[in-house]
């Protein structure tokens, strides 16, 4: 049976996981400023009309441009 390895609590402070935390908050960042930005705009183009089709193809592009960029 394998064992699972965890580090030592140092190890969360360390200056990678620091770089690793940092690229995490802004790649989730970019994701729901994107998401809900494009969700916004869609609102104010189609004067809070429903969400159609098309406008949740255009959220969901802008989500997986916001993924890209990531």
């Amino acid at each position: 049976m394998a064992g699972i390895a965890f580090g030592r609590f140092d190890d969360s402070f360390s200056f990678g996981s620091i770089k690793a935390y940092i690229a995490e908050f802004i790649s989730t960042l970019l994701f729901v400023f994107a998401g809900v930005g494009s969700a916004m705009a869609y609102g104010k183009l189609t004067s809070d009309a429903a969400l159609d089709p098309a406008g949740l193809l255009a959220v969901a592009v802008c989500h997986g441009f916001a993924l890209f960029v990531a």
